[in-house]
């Protein structure tokens, strides 16, 4: 009789299971802990929802309330993920019906799962249970800025549109929206696959924790060998700034996004702010200009004094002969060698500025930045301008020098950098001439400042893996050249910091009775 009951007991707890495996089948019940408020189906609901798939009208989904980055062509969706929690966060909602993972046994490990880019799918099922759609997730530990835009080439023209920045990361401005326009940013990059542009946005914001501004850079980074060199000049200079009693002369900040453009991923870029009469906080009569080229003297221009072939005016907008005047008097001294006086030249200029630039060039390997690439700051002070100096662009860095050769997207590492003599901007040259033994006190008295806890190895060195790690470890790093492979193969990461620890202890020596050599060429 006892055996005769057990064995009932074992059918009716059969029967329960079986339908409660069919019920769960039917409405595609959770079957384990959710992610992103998001449970798993049952293995074989794929199978079903295979066969009612659609793939016109995708439904939107939505991150935190805000629709999310998603690529159109594979149906590809960005979620945001911040890092240092090391757990899944945040939940992805729908309309009209309900979303379900596949099981994935990567969900087990968000480090890695992050780090490799992998692939998570996602189901949509409709309310009425006849319609399907697969997704593929990828969470990132990177901002995510999606640009929906109006058709039309952004080469031939301001486009516009909206917006959005996802970004968990930060805690106070989490999700951002706004109109915009979107233009081609920098010359040169003009030509390249992978383009900067212009953001301008319809209302001033906060973004990744910098400046409220509504005008933004998306710099491509598609000439910077590894994603690093202009992130960690902008960081080092920004140290250097802080350190200093020169006024208003911090560099931008600048914070790495991944982002897509009407549905098609772009991959790595670094928002950056400008830098403007704002950030320099210019009034009244002063004057912001901007180095964009190598000065030759060729232009006539009488109203520039043949400047403009070199120079542009950032502020004020509307200007005469009179804003020219102070880098007119600026450049006969430093660039046409009228015959002055050491003091008399460093009248015009804030010493602690030329000497700080000469030195972050120096340590930089700023190759590009020694006269080009640079803004020079003119306030006015009791009746005279006093000129000071802020670096910008600075790709070309760190032991990477220009070539002429589009392989290697226009620079390559050269070990030789680390022992360069040539680093020398050209006011800071001048200085070296006129007084050799004064310019040089000043310039090994403040590197020995900077050498105790700036310009060290193990510093810069932490500034570099910090941004490297952020980058690899959000998945971001291969992602970005798995899209733009071209001149990826020029550059190891190693490159850095072997130059790094060369190049201070060669400096050591070498700014103790330095001697102008050549640029490398």
């Amino acid at each position: 009789m006892n055996l005769f009951k057990k064995r009932v007991a074992l059918l009716l707890f059969s029967l329960m299971m079986f339908a409660l495996i069919l019920t769960g089948k039917r409405i595609y019940n959770a079957i384990k802990p959710n992610v992103l408020g998001v449970g798993f189906a049952e293995d074989s609901a794929a199978e079903s929802w295979q066969k009612m798939e659609l793939t016109e009208k995708i439904p939107e989904i939505y991150f935190n309330g805000s629709a999310a980055a998603r690529t159109l062509s594979d149906n590809v969706c960005y979620i945001p993920q911040d890092l240092s929690a090391k757990e899944w966060a945040g939940h992805l909602t729908v309309s009209g019906g309900s979303l379900y993972w596949e099981r994935d046994p990567e969900f087990k490990d968000f480090n890695d799962a992050v780090a490799s880019g992998h692939k998570f799918t996602l189901w949509y099922v409709s309310n009425d249970g006849e319609h399907a759609v697969r997704y593929s997730c990828i969470f990132t530990g990177l901002p995510v800025m999606a640009l929906n835009i109006e058709p039309g080439a952004i080469k031939d023209g301001e486009r516009k549109g909206n917006m959005s920045l996802l970004c968990p990361q930060y805690s106070r401005n989490e999700e951002v929206n706004s109109g915009c326009s979107v233009a081609i940013h920098g010359g040169t990059s003009r030509w390249y696959e992978k383009n900067s542009y212009k953001l301008k946005l319809d209302k001033k914001s906060s973004l990744l924790g910098m400046r409220k501004d509504d005008d933004w850079v998306l710099n491509a980074l598609y000439d910077d060998a590894g994603l690093i060199h202009n992130k960690l000049s902008y960081d080092l200079w920004n140290e250097i700034a802080d350190s200093n009693s020169v006024k208003n002369d911090s560099g931008v900040k600048a914070e790495y996004v991944e982002l897509l453009i009407r549905g098609e991923y772009r991959g790595v870029y670094l928002l950056t702010e400008r830098i403007d009469r704002k950030l320099l906080s210019l009034s009244g009569n002063d004057i912001l200009y901007k180095c964009v080229e190598w000065w030759d003297g060729e232009s006539k221009t009488q109203e520039t004094y043949g400047l403009d072939s070199a120079y542009e005016i950032k502020f004020p907008k509307e200007t005469t002969k009179e804003e020219w005047l102070p880098l007119k008097k600026y450049n006969d001294i430093f660039n046409e060698n009228k015959e002055v006086t050491y003091d008399e030249a460093s009248s015009i200029v804030d010493m602690d500025s030329v000497v700080d630039y000469e030195l972050f060039c120096q340590v930089a390997y700023g190759w590009d930045n020694l006269m080009k690439n640079t803004y020079l700051s003119a306030e006015y002070d009791n009746g005279r301008y006093i000129i000071k100096k802020i670096p910008w662009d600075i790709n070309i860095s760190w032991g990477n020098k220009w070539v002429w050769n589009g392989e290697c997207n226009y620079n390559i590492y050269d070990k030789k950098a680390a022992e360069s003599t040539g680093m020398w901007c050209f006011d800071a040259k001048r200085f070296l001439e006129l007084d050799h033994d004064r310019m040089s006190e000043a310039l090994l008295k403040r590197y020995r400042e900077l050498r105790e806890n700036i310009f060290t190895e193990q510093h810069i060195t932490e500034l570099a893996e910090k941004d490297l790690e952020l980058l690899k470890n959000s998945g971001a790093y291969e992602r970005n050249y798995a899209r733009w492979s071209h001149g990826s193969k020029y550059w190891k990461d190693e490159y850095l910091f072997d130059y790094i620890d060369r190049r201070l202890v060669f400096l050591d020596e070498y700014l103790k009775n330095p001697v102008v050599g050549k640029k490398e060429q």
